[in-house]
């Protein structure tokens, strides 16, 4: 169990913290809702796994038969079925 200080902070336990590899200063997306606190840490990509993020969509847009012209109204469609 662990519990939140006055400012709001969590003692994440050692032993956690070596099995997940976080060092201090890592850095966390933050979720909740109802009783539930979900922390996701945030890994910034290098350029190179960048590239492969890009390649990956190129990939599937291409199996899709998607071109550039198409995805300016793909985001906006996605952008009204899931705005809160």
């Amino acid at each position: 169990m662990v519990v939140s200080s006055e400012d709001g902070s969590v003692f994440i336990p050692e032993a956690i913290m070596e099995k997940l590899h976080i060092s201090p200063g890592t850095k966390f997306a933050i979720a909740g809702e109802g009783d539930t606190i979900i922390l996701k840490r945030i890994q910034i990509l290098s350029e190179k796994g960048f590239e492969k993020l890009g390649d990956k969509g190129t990939e599937i847009a291409e199996r899709n038969e998607i071109e550039e012209k198409d995805i300016e109204d793909i985001v906006h469609k996605y952008r009204e079925v899931n705005v809160d």
